[in-house]
Formats: structure tokens, C-alpha cells, sequence
């Protein structure tokens, strides 16, 4: 019988962000390098913006998936479906303020230049590109 720590240590070391080797990821059209300096800094090179923004975004999801969807849970007012009855205050509060209301009204007034990969919606494919290729044991929802 296996030991259930060295267990939770398998599932733990799975789910860490690919660092070494290539992967084939849908959704770019030509190859993007990425390469970490001795701090893990990942530094991408890519043939065009798109597919700049589209690893950024893979790379992103690989390391912060769940920091990206706390942030945007929080700022929709919507921490109480993960925790429950310790949120709903807060919860109320980013409503009543209206954050996500803001970003929105704030990203309409970006320049085209500012909109290059937010508006092809790189970003969301990006880590919904990441996943389910890495975390499909997650039994957590993905919602974009």
C-alpha cells in the first residue's frame, strides 16, 4: 500500500508548471522559446504578437492559475462559491463597489495597441490551453 504522503507528493510535484523540454500546445502558429534565467524568470521570444501573448498567457496559467482565479473571483464578488460563508462580506462589498464593472469600463478605453492581446483573447486561451492539459485532477471549475 502506498504511502498517502509520498502520494500527495506525486500529485503535487504533477501539477508544477513545465519547465524543461517542448511541448505542442494548440493554438500557436509558429514555435515561441521560452527560456528561465537562474531565478525561474521565464523570457519568451516569439515570430508575432499573438503568439507572444499566447504563451505569456500559457506561461502564466502554468505558474498562477489559481492566483488568477482567486483575483477575478474576488474582484466579481464571487470568493463565497470556494469559501462559503467566510467570504460572503467581502463578496458583497466587490459588488456594491462594482470592480469588475470598473475593469470593464476601464479595458473599453485601452488603446488598439493596449487591446493587441487582450482583445484576440490570447490571455483566455492561453490558460485554458493550459488546463486541462496539467490539471485535470483539479476537481476545481475553470470558469473564464
Amino acid at each position: 500500500m502506498a504511502d498517502p504522503l509520498d502520494e500527495f507528493l506525486d500529485a503535487a510535484r504533477a501539477a508544477l508548471a513545465p519547465v524543461d523540454g517542448e511541448l505542442a500546445v494548440a493554438g500557436l502558429r509558429e514555435p515561441v522559446e521560452v527560456l528561465r534565467d537562474g531565478w525561474g524568470i521565464p523570457y519568451l521570444s516569439a515570430a508575432s504578437l499573438d503568439d507572444l501573448w499566447f504563451a505569456q498567457g500559457f506561461v502564466q496559467a502554468s505558474e498562477r492559475l489559481f492566483q488568477i482565479e482567486l483575483a477575478l473571483r474576488a474582484a466579481g464578488g464571487r470568493l463565497s462559491g470556494w469559501f462559503s460563508d467566510l467570504t460572503i462580506a467581502s463578496d458583497r462589498f466587490a459588488r456594491t463597489v462594482g470592480f469588475h464593472r470598473i475593469g470593464v469600463r476601464e479595458a473599453q478605453r485601452w488603446s488598439a495597441a493596449s487591446r493587441c492581446g487582450r482583445g484576440s483573447g490570447s490571455c483566455e486561451l492561453s490558460c485554458r490551453a493550459y488546463w486541462p492539459r496539467h490539471l485535470m485532477s483539479c476537481r476545481l471549475a475553470w470558469r473564464g
